[in-house]
């Protein structure tokens, strides 16, 4: 049994105080003890199911998706990778990982977001200096996979991107464990919204502002220049 945990994310048509987007108090709730996805792929959804199934019996995973997709994602799913076991971690395999040495930036981030995160790479040019990994899996988290995919780029900065408020999502969560991974070396950059009382604006055009500010981030390599983690 998969559910999804829909955090009412997307804010177009919703008031503010009905959104309930706390992600970090799940995640710490679980300890580690269930995994905890945010999987897109139906192939991913398909093998954590299989693989929970063995493991944990008849135990709820949770899955944690916005309500509802306004906007169509691509999200193709071929046959062959339902055969395969769940990917923890999705990494970068394009222009970015043929070329390690030359990438400026990493970027990690988890569910949707992922696909704005192409989008305005594409459009900006930047395959080759920004690469882009994908957490599938977030508790228990995957400390050897994050720590293989930071150590494949040692000359670019480390990100966190996510979409929802930088209290309410998974940032929280994320931080000390990268912080253990990297052991203080290296930061992890926070880029996504500001922290805010309501989980969503309830109105889409600020929603829109603020996506395309963060997004304008993400990609702005100069963005963490003299800045002190």
């Amino acid at each position: 049994m998969v559910p999804k945990l829909c955090p009412w994310f997307q804010p177009q048509s919703i008031p503010p105080y009905d959104s309930s987007s706390f992600i970090c108090p799940l995640l710490h709730r679980l300890a580690e003890e269930v995994p905890c996805v945010a999987t897109y792929l139906n192939s991913g959804l398909v093998s954590v199911a299989r693989e929970s199934l063995g493991v944990l019996g008849w135990r709820p995973v949770p899955r944690i998706l916005p309500r509802p997709i306004w906007e169509p994602v691509p999200v193709p799913c071929p046959v062959g990778p339902l055969g395969t076991s769940f990917q923890r971690v999705i990494p970068e395999d394009g222009a970015a990982a043929r070329t390690p040495e030359q990438v400026r930036r990493l970027i990690f981030c988890t569910g949707k977001v992922y696909y704005d995160l192409v989008k305005e790479r594409s459009s900006q040019g930047l395959e080759g200096q920004v690469a882009i990994t994908r957490l599938e899996q977030i508790s228990p988290f995957p400390f050897d996979l994050v720590k293989r995919e930071a150590e494949k780029y040692p000359g670019a900065e480390l990100v966190w991107c996510q979409e929802e408020h930088k209290n309410m999502g998974y940032y929280d969560y994320i931080s000390p464990r990268f912080m253990t991974i990297l052991r203080r070396a290296r930061p992890i950059w926070y880029v996504g919204r500001d922290p805010a009382a309501a989980p969503a604006t309830g109105n889409r055009n600020t929603h829109l502002v603020t996506l395309k500010k963060f997004l304008d981030t993400a990609f702005n390599l100069q963005a963490f220049e003299g800045k002190t983690f």
